[in-house]
């Protein structure tokens, strides 16, 4: 890996602080996601669990009981539809059959 410039550094660093997730920091700056753990490892940041947050289950439920399908509710909250899929599955949420199965 190529070593960044410090500023860069020191950038993502802080969209990192600020909330945004590895994927989308990489996405942003046109590098790989690998490439922004290890700056953040470098600096001594202890990585942020991976999945959703009970809120953001809570509001997929939610938005899923509307009747909104699994790829539009992980569209609004930033996830796959399989792993809005198996959230709600963990919370005993009924899945409906996909259109025409």
């Amino acid at each position: 890996m190529k070593k960044l410039p410090t500023v860069v550094e020191h950038a993502i660093i802080a969209e990192y602080r600020s909330g945004l997730t590895m994927n989308d920091i990489a996405h942003q700056r046109a590098i790989h996601r690998t490439t922004v753990a290890v700056v953040s490892d470098r600096a001594g940041i202890s990585r942020r669990p991976k999945g959703m947050t009970a809120e953001q289950i809570r509001l997929a439920a939610d938005l899923y009981g509307c009747g909104l399908s699994l790829a539009a509710v992980g569209s609004r909250l930033g996830s796959s539809a399989s792993t809005i899929r198996a959230e709600l599955m963990k919370i005993s949420v009924r899945i409906r059959p996909r259109p025409g199965r």
